[in-house]
């Protein structure tokens, strides 16, 4: 018996202060909980539950969440657990979830991320005077929003530094991360252009109006002369905050089953949960990365696709230099560098970009790669069902 798939959604990713602002992390779970309701078209006794994924718990989030429930068509009895995380959230959700399944005390469950950067930043600073909203203050936010979420940790400061580092020994230059950036911004853009998310992107609501992919983060360009006047991190450091994942307000959702209990409901499965492990840092999550791919090239069959779910053009460039892969190999629909980083939910919105990757380009097996700001690393390998 095995782990499956049945269906995943996301909503559309914004820059905090942006279109999705004003929502919070139930509001922006609601619309792809209605959306999980319509599609699956099944009794409501087959959902068991949603299990989500937290960096931050929230004890005021349960009763908000379970109105959200109702408010989607399903009872009220609906079980919800916060799976709380400091790091890897959306991944160890996703390992409990497994293990429900698979000891078969839950036959289907509900697993998701939501995540408001805006919510959790001072207002204030995100919606500055309209005289304040100039290129040099924009570079000046985000690497204070970057600085102050992502590497909050007194270890995501020494991870900065040894990215620095690793850049340094290899010497690449600012301009290769730079290049990177935009290359994987142009593949995000083709690929809401091309209408790859269609099945997976859902529409939000807001006071404003509709929030469609037209609102996506990817579409907001990076301009060459932006990254060039982007100040780094540090002085002299070649790591800046546009060549850096920009964070992002958004939400994921995902319907998972066992392989017999998705027979039984003539579902069609997405792809099946082959194993997902964790490691304590990148040298071992790429050796044993490095191992799956040797293993493929002496059996001469495909090699997996590989996702990479990290906020730095740096890191994502050096693990394609290991793994001996090209970056535009990697990646395809953008990655977190271009659709944005929402803290907490990025993993799943990179599980379900592999997903559409895998499916469009005909790949059997996904191997995605995920981090915390702690260098800690998960490996999940889903198969093409």
């Amino acid at each position: 018996m095995r782990a499956v798939i049945v269906e995943g959604l996301r909503t559309p990713l914004c820059f905090p202060g942006g279109c999705l602002s004003e929502l919070t992390i139930e509001g922006l779970m609601l619309p792809l909980m209605q959306q999980i309701h319509e599609r699956l078209t099944l009794n409501d006794a087959d959902i068991d539950g949603l299990l989500l994924g937290r960096a931050l718990s929230d004890t005021h989030l349960e009763l908000s969440i379970e109105e959200a429930f109702i408010q989607s068509g399903f009872p009220e009895r609906l079980g919800f657990t916060q799976v709380q995380a400091d790091g890897l959230s959306c991944m160890r959700a996703l390992e409990y979830a497994v293990g429900l399944l698979l000891s078969q005390c839950s036959q289907m469950l509900l697993v998701g991320a939501s995540e408001s950067i805006s919510q959790h930043l001072n207002q204030a600073f995100l919606h500055p005077s309209h005289e304040e909203q100039t290129s040099e203050s924009r570079v000046h936010q985000e690497k204070s929003l970057l600085l102050s979420r992502w590497l909050g940790h007194r270890q995501g400061s020494e991870l900065l530094a040894a990215i620095e580092k690793t850049r340094l020994d290899q010497h690449i230059s600012r301009q290769t991360l730079d290049e990177l950036v935009m290359a994987a911004q142009k593949r995000a853009i083709q690929a809401l252009e091309q209408d790859l998310w269609f099945d997976q992107l859902v529409p939000v609501v807001t006071e404003g109006g509709w929030v469609t992919e037209q609102d996506d983060a990817a579409l907001n360009p990076i301009m060459q002369e932006n990254l060039i006047a982007s100040e780094p991190f540090e002085a002299n450091s070649g790591i800046t905050p546009l060549n850096t994942a920009r964070l992002a307000d958004g939400a994921a959702l995902l319907a998972v089953t066992t392989d017999h209990h998705a027979m039984q409901q003539g579902l069609m499965p997405l792809a099946t949960i082959e194993y997902l492990r964790f490691f304590r840092n990148r040298m071992d999550a790429l050796t044993f990365v490095k191992r799956e791919m040797k293993q493929a090239r002496n059996t001469y069959t495909p090699l997996p696709y590989l996702e990479i779910c990290d906020v730095c053009a740096m890191d994502v460039l050096d693990i394609c230099q290991q793994l001996d892969l090209s970056p535009t190999k990697v990646n395809l629909l953008g990655g977190c560098l271009a659709t944005g980083y929402p803290i907490g939910a990025s993993g799943f919105i990179s599980l379900l970009a592999g997903l559409v990757a895998i499916n469009s380009e005909q790949y059997e097996q996904l191997l995605l790669m995920t981090r915390d700001a702690r260098d800690r690393w998960s490996v999940l390998s889903l198969r093409r069902s």
